[in-house]
């Protein structure tokens, strides 16, 4: 049996989506960006909470590592916030100076749809209209969000919209943090990837993708510091980025659709603190402004729909 209830965050509130029988649930605050801040899910044996949120509201305001942020219309950065679309040049706000970055919705007040609670599954759907708030983005577009909790862990699927009478430019991510029990250290990493891109001092992409099978095969990450950007091989329409913390038995899969305008890339960033690792499905890599690559242009009315995820289960790989 599945139930949502809510509770006060400061002056927000969270939403729950939670499995009645496992004490599974997911905590998402719809007036801060559609933020998901706390997930808990179940291997089997026992629930870990694998969503490195943030712990207050204060936390949350400050939005320090955009921690579950969603990444709408661009995702990463934008070099010095410039870039031209149809033969006009653009400047967006550098909110991490000197780039533009993570969209223009991440801490933007949702409304909520609907939401809905049955045997099997609860699921919330949220929406955002943008209206041209920014002369750095001068378009209309809607995003709808919704979250489903069920057996199969949790899942997204975003809709953006162009409400607009003109084309526009989108690309889409979602920011998330996730942990385990060990250090990230101390865990195993595999990712869908073969190709890094390469980026400049200030993390804009060169332009070059080199050969990375690092992780490939399940490897133990270790002191190995990350805040890269690696294409998906797309011979399946799902791919897995799998986190394992062998001591606790436990395997994080972050998944992600592949294919035509789906999520192609995924940025891996460790924060200093290697208390979690960031693993964030994008349509596009940084830069996509500028660089064009895998840029989705939207005709008016047109949709853009896409699917991304969370489970978990017991560890998929053991030390020998």
């Amino acid at each position: 049996m599945y139930s949502i209830d809510t509770a006060p965050f400061g002056n927000f509130e969270k939403i729950y989506l939670r499995n009645m029988d496992t004490n599974e649930y997911a905590a998402i605050i719809p007036q801060f960006g559609a933020n998901l801040n706390e997930l808990v899910l179940n291997n089997g044996i026992q629930s870990f909470a694998v969503v490195d949120g943030d712990t207050t509201p204060h936390e949350l305001i400050l939005n320090a590592a955009f921690k579950s942020a969603k990444l709408t219309p661009f995702p990463n950065r934008i070099n010095q916030g410039k870039y031209s679309f149809n033969d006009k040049d653009y400047q967006l706000m550098t909110n991490m100076p000197p780039h533009a970055i993570h969209g223009l919705v991440f801490n933007k007040e949702f409304s909520v749809v609907s939401q809905t609670a049955t045997v099997s599954e609860a699921s919330i759907v949220l929406h955002y209209q943008y209206r041209a708030e920014t002369t750095g983005y001068p378009f209309n577009f809607d995003v709808e969000l919704r979250f489903l909790l069920s057996q199969n862990g949790l899942s997204t699927t975003t809709t953006i919209t162009n409400t607009g009478a003109a084309t526009i430019p989108v690309g889409d991510g979602w920011h998330l943090y996730f942990q385990c029990p060990s250090k990230v250290d101390n865990c195993l990493l595999q990712l869908p990837s073969d190709n890094m891109l390469v980026s400049d001092a200030t993390l804009i992409p060169t332009g070059i993708a080199k050969p990375y099978i690092d992780f490939s095969t399940s490897k133990m990450i270790g002191n190995t510091a990350f805040d890269d950007c690696f294409t998906i091989s797309l011979n399946k329409p799902i791919a897995e980025v799998v986190l394992t913390d062998v001591a606790s038995d436990l395997s994080v899969i972050a998944w992600q659709e592949v294919g035509n305008r789906k999520y192609n890339y995924v940025q891996i960033y460790t924060p200093p603190h290697r208390n979690s690792i960031a693993i964030e499905p994008m349509t596009c890599p940084p830069n996509v402004l500028n660089n064009k690559e895998r840029l989705i242009v939207l005709q008016p009315n047109e949709k853009l729909v896409i699917d991304c995820g969370v489970k978990v289960e017991r560890a998929r790989m053991h030390l020998v």
